[in-house]
């Protein structure tokens, strides 16, 4: 501390940060995420009210569409990985909702540690599915 060297707190890492050489797999486990959350059975709208709209809501819903086949491809590569750089990537496409902070917990990691496994996940899904 007393070389004059400026302390970096790693524990400020963003979460969120997409290093350049990952965009594309960044892309396919967005991709994933959809197939994943429009392919479960709890998520679906009773069929009563499926087509129901609200009266201020007539426009209709833009999504993105799902390349399935890729989408399944990429839920058993994500499937082989170690189980914290599984979770991690679960978490972070998946799991938006659920505080980065009980991850951690669960994961036993500190926050930077959780950048990593997310980075190195990536990196693993980069080499596996190529």
């Amino acid at each position: 501390m007393g070389d004059g060297a400026p302390s970096v707190k790693r524990e400020n890492c963003d979460l969120f940060v997409v290093l350049p050489h990952h965009m594309t797999i960044h892309d396919r486990l967005g991709n994933w995420a959809r197939y994943v959350r429009d392919s479960r059975p709890g998520g679906a709208v009773a069929p009563m009210f499926r087509s129901y709209r609200s009266s201020e809501v007539w426009a209709q819903e833009v999504r993105t569409p799902v390349d399935a086949l890729d989408g399944h491809k990429m839920e058993k590569a994500v499937a082989q990985l170690p189980e914290k750089h599984r979770d991690a990537i679960r978490w972070h496409y998946v799991y938006v909702w659920i505080q980065p902070g009980k991850v951690q917990r669960h994961l036993a990691v500190t926050r930077s540690g959780l950048v990593d496994l997310i980075h190195d996940g990536r990196s693993m899904l980069t080499n596996r599915t190529r």
